[in-house]
């Protein structure tokens, strides 16, 4: 279990060891903020390829850092998945799926898909409340379901989860870059690792420079 603050630090706690009697025991507490703070974390699932547990944190100059789960040392920044630019304030892995649900502080929630890119073609958002989203949850029974709830509107809202619309737009995006003349002329000259890290730096760039 972790949990971050405004304070800046991500907290793991000792599920084992807390008790009625000892209380809630912490095993670390770590600063992982100095320009802004985190806003909301959740633990990334294992996909295919990954040889780690990691910590998801977003922050609310609307980036997403992940963190090794063990020590705690940065792994990867990319640019937050909302069009509407507010900080997340939950975030919910979907069970056997590369997808999680999101909310903002906002009025909004959405999906995007894992792992983490900053790519905007593998996210939606959607406007679900007029005022806030006080929070969200969602349900895994043969098809996705989400709740949301609007607080001050005195509203429940049950979204059904369309991940193929993801898949769809993210699908189109490819074939449209793959279409264009300087891909198809560079792609020649250059790796596949290579074009990866361009792409990973270009990313990370954009990320700082939105800071």
């Amino acid at each position: 279990l972790v949990s971050v603050s405004e304070d800046c630090h991500l907290v793991e706690y000792d599920l084992d060891r807390t008790s009625i009697d000892e209380g809630v025991c912490i095993i670390e507490r770590v600063k992982i903020e100095e320009n802004c703070f985190p806003s909301a974390c959740m633990w990334h699932p294992l996909l295919n390829g990954d040889y780690e547990d990691r910590i998801v944190v977003s922050t609310s100059n609307d980036k997403i850092k992940q963190y090794n789960a063990d020590d705690k040392c940065f792994r990867k920044l990319t640019r937050g998945p909302t069009k509407s630019r507010m900080p997340i304030i939950s975030f919910l892995p979907l069970a056997s799926s590369h997808y999680a649900a999101f909310s903002t502080a906002g009025t909004t929630i959405g999906l995007v898909k894992m792992p983490f890119d900053g790519n905007p073609k593998r996210e939606i958002e959607a406007f679900a409340h007029p005022l806030k989203v006080q929070s969200i949850d969602v349900h895994n029974i043969g098809c996705s379901f989400l709740a949301s709830t609007g607080g001050l509107d005195r509203s429940i809202k049950v979204w059904k989860m369309n991940t193929q619309q993801i898949d769809d737009q993210e699908e189109v995006a490819v074939k449209q870059v793959e279409s264009k003349e300087c891909c198809t002329m560079y792609s020649d000259l250059l790796s596949e690792t290579l074009l990866k890290k361009i792409t990973e730096i270009f990313i990370f760039v954009l990320a700082q420079d939105e800071k």
